[in-house]
């Protein structure tokens, strides 16, 4: 494929490495990777895979004997019911926490404020329903499947609806959100020159949505940024390029 002159590989790269990391580059905040790339690919995530993690013995049942003799990447149905002794003994160990002293200062400079932390667990302690929160879930149909020896737990279903024809105010809400994305004065660019994070931009090269001219400028502004241009993509590179977008990301976050 070929963009003025130049001829793409299997996708480009264009880095950025202007100036230098700010001050404390060995603290947390200078070894932030910030990812930046279609917001399709969390909730796509969200959708097809709510947990993946092994279930905990005790904490979930199955229809486990009859549908793993139906083989381990059968889809079975799945319900979650923690046992209530699990939950009394969980709300005792959260209240049971330790407390170091109180910060000396009057902000979030030394990290969390003690009093923010502790509401939060006696909200977790004392006041989170987990019976209503687990109605919920199995109000909606789960189900379990075995993929590369790990428990997979979903949720399969449609939203009510969605061939309802788009209405007025739909379509100009969408129209104004791109318009607005649409970059008409040049000078705000340059607040993004604030942002020293090592930062990864990724679009397709034919991005009708989030148009691909302004990654570039996204990239182009940002002092430490890494730019990839998937040839022959458009605003779901990363689902026609899965593999290769899997590494880039892992690659630089390990950087």
């Amino acid at each position: 494929m070929n963009r003025g002159g130049h001829t793409m590989t299997k996708f480009e790269h264009v880095k950025h490495s202007a100036g230098t990391r700010a001050a404390g580059g060995s603290g947390l905040l200078s070894r932030l990777r910030v990812v930046l790339f279609a917001a399709a690919f969390s909730l796509a995530q969200a959708a097809v895979t709510v947990a993946q993690q092994p279930a905990q013995a005790g904490a979930l049942t199955r229809n486990s004997a009859a549908a793993r003799a139906a083989g381990a990447d059968a889809i079975r149905p799945f319900r979650v019911n923690v046992p209530e002794a699990e939950l009394s003994d969980l709300r005792r160990r959260v209240l049971a926490t330790r407390w170091p002293e109180r910060e000396t200062v009057a902000d979030q400079s030394q990290g969390v404020q003690l009093a923010k932390l502790q509401a939060l667990v006696r909200y977790w302690g004392k006041d989170y329903d987990w019976r209503k929160a687990e109605a919920k879930l199995n109000a909606l149909p789960q189900f379990v499947t075995e993929i590369d020896g790990l428990d997979i737990h979903f949720i399969f279903t449609r939203t009510e609806g969605r061939d309802a024809t788009p209405t007025l105010g739909a379509r100009d809400a969408q129209a104004a959100a791109i318009l607005e994305w649409g970059v008409r004065d040049f000078g705000k660019l340059s607040r993004l020159e604030s942002i020293r994070a090592p930062t990864l931009v990724a679009n397709g090269d034919d991005d009708v949505m989030v148009p691909t001219v302004n990654s570039y400028l996204l990239a182009g502004h940002i002092p430490d940024a890494r730019l990839t241009i998937y040839p022959d993509a458009n605003h779901g590179f990363l689902f026609q390029y899965p593999h290769e977008f899997a590494a880039e990301v892992n690659a630089f976050l390990d950087e």
